[in-house]
């Protein structure tokens, strides 16, 4: 289940730039030493993107099935991005010039600190397993935060 939108207001879109920019903390990332002590028994996790990086579809779709396959039919996973970027390539054996290439794909084009992924109301040791092996299907830097209440 390739996620792609059904129509776009343009064909062909220029290329995203990404500025460094800090990230401004609305929630709290996790230490092991919170999570032992004072983390509250179920509460709502996300994974948050450390990095600017364009994501694919697929890398969207497989982060979402490994934490299906941790959480079984404990809680649903919010997806909070999607794929509305189109993503041109030029043919081989193609001379400059001669206009932009044809729509190879899509992407979802991410700044640093954007919530990817919602796990509402788990339990803190399930979301954290599930949210990290999900982290690993990404490539880019990503932490696991939540909000306090």
């Amino acid at each position: 289940m390739i996620l792609t939108p059904k129509r776009t207001k343009y064909k062909k879109y220029q290329r995203f730039k990404f500025v460094k920019t800090r990230v401004r903390q609305t929630l709290v990332s996790l230490s092991p030493w919170f999570v032992k002590t004072q983390a509250p028994v179920k509460t709502s996790m996300y994974l948050q993107l450390s990095q600017g990086h364009n994501c694919s579809p697929n890398q969207i779709e497989s982060a979402r099935r490994v934490i299906n396959r941790k959480l079984k039919k404990i809680s649903k996973v919010k997806i909070h991005v999607f794929a509305h970027w189109s993503k041109t390539k030029k043919g081989l054996n193609t001379r400059m010039g001669c206009g932009k290439g044809s729509v190879e794909g899509w992407v979802a084009p991410l700044k640093s600190g954007t919530v990817l992924l919602e796990l509402p109301k788990v339990r803190i040791g399930v979301a954290l397993k599930a949210l990290r092996s999900a982290a690993f299907k990404l490539p880019t830097t990503t932490c696991i935060v939540f909000k306090p209440s």
